[in-house]
């Protein structure tokens, strides 16, 4: 009996912890994390560093999420076995991320939507749009948001149930977008 109460303090600090991590998020409104990025967390929106990336979520993870991160060139994406090259062009970057995402084994289906160049500051890059199904789950959309810099490849996922999720954290992954600064390119 006299380990439940210290069952329930253990779950309370863990969750204090959590809930004071993504107050300080917001009230601190600009975050970098080691990135070399700067943005505002949207409003309604948690912060949850990892350690190498930064995931945001409204609603919780599997249901919604944003994750930015940063790796240097040569770097192989997860489920290929070819390295990204700084002398790749824009489309064939598009190209592998689509290959990854298609070969990852929990997606069943995949289905592009859009694939646009974008420039994000001075830095070029790539909006892919995409739906999939989930192996044993339901459908989702997708949109990664790739920045090509000098030394580094920045990449944002946002990803959310097709149908409610998504569509909810649009307008917030949205403001995210806008406020992203690219600090170490």
């Amino acid at each position: 009996m006299r380990a439940i109460p210290s069952i329930i303090v253990l779950v309370m600090l863990a969750f204090s912890s959590l809930y004071t991590h993504a107050e300080e998020a917001v009230l601190n409104e600009t975050i970098t994390h080691g990135l070399d990025v700067d943005f505002k967390v949207p409003k309604n929106w948690y912060l949850y560093p990892r350690p190498r990336a930064i995931v945001l979520t409204r609603d919780g993870e599997l249901l919604q999420s944003a994750s930015i991160s940063r790796f240097k060139y040569g770097k192989k994406l997860p489920n290929i076995d070819r390295a990204l090259e700084k002398t790749a062009l824009i489309s064939e970057l598009g190209e592998l991320y689509m290959q990854s995402i298609e070969n990852d084994p929990e997606v069943s289906r995949l289905e592009r939507e859009a694939f646009e160049p974008v420039e994000h500051g001075s830095l070029p890059g790539f909006t892919l749009k995409y739906r999939f199904k989930v192996a044993n789950g339901p459908w989702m959309r997708g949109r990664i948001f790739v920045l090509t810099g000098e030394n580094y490849i920045y990449q944002v996922f946002y990803r959310g149930t097709e149908r409610v999720y998504y569509e909810r954290g649009e307008e917030g992954f949205e403001s995210f977008l806008t406020s992203l600064d690219i600090l170490k390119k």
